[in-house]
């Protein structure tokens, strides 16, 4: 698993790295079954999320694996930071933050950024 806990300002965030991925979607889809059976593991409400999909394409196939993660993790997100959002994968983003409704969702292009909003008192 690519993926991995960081501490920022001494608050936990769970970093869902899906970067360089390229075109591999499979590789994408066995990242996210990895972050599954660990976010599931976690108390609702409790996990600050830093998803990164810098330079991995974002297709129809990924999209709907991200779409449905998104669902399943939903639950247990206090607020997500999405790293790597430009043009068209910004239009997709936005979609799947509709799913993610009622969670504080936010867009950066640059990962400390994102932390720093995710651990900004809310």
């Amino acid at each position: 698993m690519k993926s991995y806990w960081v501490t920022h300002k001494d608050q936990k965030i769970f970093y869902y790295d899906y970067r360089d991925f390229g075109f591999d979607a499979d590789g994408v889809k066995a990242e996210i079954e990895q972050v599954e059976d660990l976010v599931s593991q976690q108390p609702e409400h409790s996990m600050l999320i830093l998803v990164d999909i810098r330079d991995t394409v974002i297709s129809r196939e990924v999209s709907a694996m991200v779409k449905e993660n998104s669902q399943h993790t939903k639950p247990y997100a206090r607020r997500v930071a999405i790293v790597g959002v430009k043009g068209v994968v910004r239009v997709i983003a936005d979609s799947i933050g509709r799913l993610t409704r009622g969670t504080p969702q936010a867009f950066f292009d640059d990962p400390e950024d994102a932390m720093d909003w995710l651990v900004e008192p809310t």
